[in-house]
């Protein structure tokens, strides 16, 4: 995943239009500084040609292992996250093309750990790293009430796993409950799979006793 900084421009961004370029324009790219070098035509073309000395080589090469997600923090603490559909180069800086995923609020607000924090003194505002954190931050969405387990699943709906002999009621509008009919609603999957497994399980063995008592008859005189 890339995580960008965008802890000066996302306070001004008052639009959804303005928050977008903020994360997806204007990434400065390592090397730009330095001077253009002749290079193998074999790499040379690479990047199509963006790449002028090794140094911008290098840094296009990193970035382009880890071009999944794009993570937008400020003052450490995630603001946003995109997927990244498509990316250039254009006045040398990056640009990225994204959408946005179903399991996008379940990771806004989350703090960056420490070994991916920007620390006092750092001041390159863009990381190309393996995204196993924000899988963790995806994955872990579980909280335990009691004996209720709720899940947050990726595509942003909400799994409650029941206890056996429960039963559960959302609130809706104005505070009225909603009644949640069981079992399929309100179950965890697993169980509802045990449970056909089950079922199927006692309809064969009745079919093979039928079969069977059929058999019996036809062998008696």
């Amino acid at each position: 995943m890339i995580i960008v900084n965008v802890g000066r421009s996302w306070p001004k961004a008052q639009s959804e239009q303005q928050r977008t370029s903020a994360i997806e324009s204007g990434w400065p790219i390592r090397g730009t500084n330095l001077p253009s070098v002749d290079m193998p035509d074999a790499v040379s073309r690479l990047f199509r040609g963006k790449a002028r000395n090794v140094a911008m080589l290098e840094d296009l090469t990193r970035l382009v292992g880890n071009l999944d997600f794009l993570v937008a923090v400020s003052s450490n603490v995630v603001v946003d996250v995109r997927i990244i559909d498509h990316w250039d180069v254009f006045d040398d800086r990056l640009a990225f093309k994204t959408s946005l995923p179903t399991w996008r609020a379940s990771v806004v607000g989350e703090r960056l750990p420490a070994d991916l924090a920007w620390q006092r003194g750092e001041s390159w505002p863009l990381k190309a790293v393996e995204s196993h954190w924000l899988d963790e931050v995806v994955k872990t969405e579980t909280v335990q009430v009691g004996d209720y387990t709720v899940h947050l699943l990726p595509n942003g709906t909400l799994h409650v796993a029941l206890p056996q002999a429960s039963g559960l009621v959302t609130v809706g509008s104005h505070d009225q409950p909603v009644p949640v009919h069981r079992p399929r609603a309100t179950r965890d999957p697993d169980a509802e799979y045990a449970d056909e497994l089950e079922t199927e399980k006692a309809a064969i063995g009745a079919w093979e006793q039928q079969q069977q008592g059929r058999a019996t008859k036809r062998q008696q005189p």
